[in-house]
């Protein structure tokens, strides 16, 4: 296999990582970054969906590029886009009123502010149903 893998002789290893990472079946692929934490829970989905793209998404550390990002759960307003791809424009005195680049060069009767997407990032494994314990 080009990927790492537990010899059966370490049942009981593998047994405690599936309860970490919420393996549940083969094949399974779960993507760390270089300090462990879990970019991926579906590696093998992400390939399906992605393609070659989901590379460049691990690489990025579970972040998509701002030209492509979807704000999974959130959808425009002005076109009704959903989700919500590319940059996110928020308003902060409507009641959940978000625009995509596109809607938002027409303008709005308030002020509207750029959400970054790395403060989504848990939003997203939830959403995904990806277990964030603190």
């Amino acid at each position: 296999m080009p990927w790492k893998a537990l010899p059966y002789s370490e049942r009981d290893r593998e047994k405690k990582l599936s309860k970490k990472l919420n393996v549940d079946g083969i094949p399974t692929l779960v993507v760390l970054s270089a300090d462990g934490k879990v970019i991926s829970n579906d590696g093998v989905g992400d390939i399906y969906e992605q393609n070659v793209d989901a590379i460049r998404y691990w690489l990025n550390g579970g972040l998509k590029s701002d030209e492509n990002y979807e704000w999974l759960g959130v959808s425009c307003q002005g076109c009704q886009m959903k989700p919500l791809i590319g940059e996110r424009y928020h308003c902060s005195v409507c009641d959940n009123y978000n625009l995509c680049t596109k809607c938002q060069e027409n303008g709005h009767e308030h002020e509207l502010m750029i959400i970054p997407q790395k403060l989504t990032t848990i939003a997203n494994l939830v959403w995904k149903g990806i277990k964030v314990d603190p």
